[in-house]
């Protein structure tokens, strides 16, 4: 799986969702995981930091993807 999780926002209008407990974009995007883990699915971690995720990294992620 390549998740795609997107939590931190620059615009202050928008929840950042990377520190708060009730909507954690990275602990959802892991409970996903989990849920695929026992159908084989496994998690290929994205080293770009949360707020460095813009629409060039998102392009890249998803390039790595289709060529897995």
């Amino acid at each position: 799986m390549f998740p795609v999780a997107i939590g931190h926002y620059h615009d202050p209008r928008h929840t950042d969702l990377t520190s708060d407990p009730e909507h954690n974009v990275e602990a959802e995007t892991a409970a996903v995981t989990d849920l695929f883990a026992e159908f084989g699915g496994h998690s290929i971690a994205w080293n770009t930091p949360m707020p460095e995720r813009g629409g060039d990294q998102v392009t890249a992620r998803l390039a790595h993807w289709a060529r897995s």
